[in-house]
């Protein structure tokens, strides 16, 4: 299966890898087959005669989409790779990026969303140091970084993740009898405590405020049972009275997006939610 794809002059533009196996519940299919682009091909051939290997850069962060909400909550234009977390042993940690930084830039190349960064990553050879643009609590920054290696170390190269991570065992949808929570944002809230820790399964080290329930109608619902609050809009939060707090700080100045820093078992991410 596969060879190469050609366009109407006769060019090749990519490697087909074969058609696409249809829905296990026999529904047409319409996506009819994948494609390498010719570019992205000619990269791993070149490395395949170099090394005899596919030789990958790794930058150690975990990054999403900086959306029209995202942006609106951060003073910002919509677009860029947002920093959701930042491994500790990973190139960007050693070059002083933060959670929270929008990469604007990689090695000359501007970073238009989330889905362009590890692309420029992985087609940069480990070892290489390049200049990262990012945009950092409205201030344009220049950081060089020296690239690490995917797959010698535990952790995906900027991987991007909007949804929440899959815990090893479902997260109870209800939380114990007798929990105390408060509704704001739509959401059902509660102070971790070591009760709601094991029921949730969260570490014992675990700071913030747990989601009981996400109380908005579908489809607007965005964090599910065992999700912890740790900070709203760079401010961390450790009671559902913090979040009161935070929430009516932003609703004076005019905000209409909340910005939620939130974690599912090691899987930070950021969530706006809205003012109004």
């Amino acid at each position: 299966m596969g060879g190469p794809l050609f366009n109407l002059d006769g060019e090749v533009i990519g490697v087909a890898l074969g058609p696409v196996p249809p829905p296990s519940n026999g529904a047409p299919n319409p996506i009819k087959a994948f494609a390498i682009p010719a570019a992205v091909a000619g990269y791993v051939i070149d490395q395949l005669r170099q090394f005899g290997e596919v030789r990958r850069g790794w930058l150690g962060v975990r990054i999403q989409q900086v959306t029209d909400e995202i942006a609106e909550s951060l003073g910002v234009e919509a677009k860029g790779a947002l920093v959701s977390n930042v491994d500790e042993q990973g190139a960007a940690k050693s070059a002083g990026l933060e959670v929270g930084d929008i990469i604007l830039g990689f090695d000359g190349k501007s970073v238009q969303g989330s889905c362009d960064l590890p692309r420029f990553v992985a087609e940069t050879l480990p070892g290489k140091s390049v200049e990262i643009v990012v945009l950092r609590k409205g201030n344009e920054l220049r950081k060089m970084v020296s690239l690490g290696r995917l797959n010698t170390t535990p952790v995906a190269a900027s991987a991007p993740s909007e949804k929440p991570a899959q815990p090893d065992k479902p997260a109870p949808t209800s939380p114990p009898q007798g929990t105390k929570t408060t509704k704001i944002l739509g959401l059902d809230l509660a102070s971790l405590t070591d009760r709601l820790r094991e029921h949730y399964n969260l570490k014992p080290t675990t700071r913030g405020v747990v989601v009981t329930a996400d109380a908005s109608p579908a489809p607007n619902k965005k964090l599910a049972a065992g999700e912890v609050v740790l900070e709203i809009s760079g401010t961390a939060v450790a009671s559902p009275a913090d979040v009161q707090r935070r929430v009516d700080e932003l609703k004076k100045s005019g905000k209409k997006n909340a910005l939620l820093r939130v974690t599912n078992h090691d899987a930070p991410r950021f969530v706006a939610m809205s003012l109004q």
